[in-house]
This record gives structure tokens, C-alpha cells and sequence, in this order.
């Protein structure tokens, strides 16, 4: 899913994390407000990514890269 660019806050995290549990890859590059909040509601409830880029994202933590790191399947 490539959300690049657009204004994903928590609350759009959370209904895309809800929705779409088996998403593999997103794209979140140069979202403004992705926060480590945003990060723990994907890595909690989207177990099967395989690939998420976050880059460009200045509000992102070592605590929000530690949830993602927890993935299984996560290699990129």
C-alpha cells in the first residue's frame, strides 16, 4: 500500500492497521506526522509486513523501531 506523502495521523494508521491485516508492504515515506503511536498500531495488528518504508519521517524513535523490528517477516 503506498501511502507516500499523504497526512496519515494515528487515527488513519489505526483504521488502515484494523482493515488491512495482512498487508505486506507500505510505503509511508515523508508522512509528516507518523509517529512512534502510528508504528505500535501497524506493528501490533499488521503481523505480516514484509517491507515498510518510513523513510523521510523526523518524528519516528528507537521505541517505534523496535515495535516494527518485532515482525516475523519484516526483512526490509
Amino acid at each position: 500500500f503506498n501511502a507516500s506523502r499523504l497526512r496519515i495521523t494515528d487515527d488513519t494508521a489505526y483504521a488502515l492497521a484494523t482493515c488491512c491485516p495482512n498487508l505486506e508492504v507500505l510505503d509511508l515515506s515523508y508522512c509528516p506526522q507518523i509517529t512512534d503511536v502510528t508504528l505500535r498500531l501497524i506493528g501490533t495488528y499488521c503481523t505480516q509486513l514484509r517491507q515498510v518504508n518510513i523513510s523521510g519521517c523526523g518524528q519516528i524513535s528507537d521505541e517505534g523501531l523496535a515495535r516494527l523490528s518485532s515482525l516475523p517477516n519484516l526483512h526490509q
